[in-house]
């Protein structure tokens, strides 16, 4: 679950998916859990990717610039509460379900 903040500090916030992946890539076969839980973090992460690249073209519209800021600030805040929420949920073994995510991995 932490991978996807690391990878958004590691890359300026623009491969915050890719930590989950290649998680999700390892631990697919090792366990149905890891399988589940990678697969909603990346799920979550590419969400908060469609955000960041909105925001970024919302930006170029010059009158929408407050709306772009709002929306960095508030991937930013969720990128970070939310998988601690998850790592916390993984430390006692329940499976979390993150908003705001993108069914694309199951």
């Amino acid at each position: 679950a932490l991978s996807g903040p690391f990878g958004m500090l590691l890359s300026v916030g623009w491969l915050a998916f890719a930590g989950p992946l290649i998680l999700w890539f390892i631990f697919r076969d090792r366990s149905p859990y890891l399988r589940a839980a990678t697969a909603r973090a990346f799920n979550f992460q590419l969400g908060m990717t469609v955000a960041s690249i909105t925001a970024w073209l919302l930006l170029f519209t010059v009158i929408l610039i407050p709306v772009s800021i709002i929306i960095w600030i508030a991937v930013f805040v969720l990128s970070i509460y939310y998988p601690i929420m998850a790592t916390a949920a993984a430390s006692r073994y329940e499976p979390y379900h993150y908003p705001f995510s993108l069914p694309v991995l199951n």
